[in-house]
């Protein structure tokens, strides 16, 4: 069994890549955001992020 110091070095150790992905992640979404018409700046907004989406239409 992993004790609460382990556990702490492994989350300061995929901090930054957890970052990361969260920076790619919202790059892409900022990009799909802006091909398929809607404002770009949705994409901080969780919940419009979600229900955003359902009224996007690929053409």
């Amino acid at each position: 069994m992993l004790d609460a110091t382990t556990w702490a070095s492994l989350a300061g150790a995929y901090f930054p890549v957890l970052l990361l992905l969260i920076g790619v992640l919202l790059i892409a979404s900022w990009k799909i955001f802006t091909k398929a018409g809607q404002p770009s700046w949705a994409v901080a907004a969780a919940f419009y992020l979600v229900f955003g989406l359902r009224g996007c239409r690929v053409q």
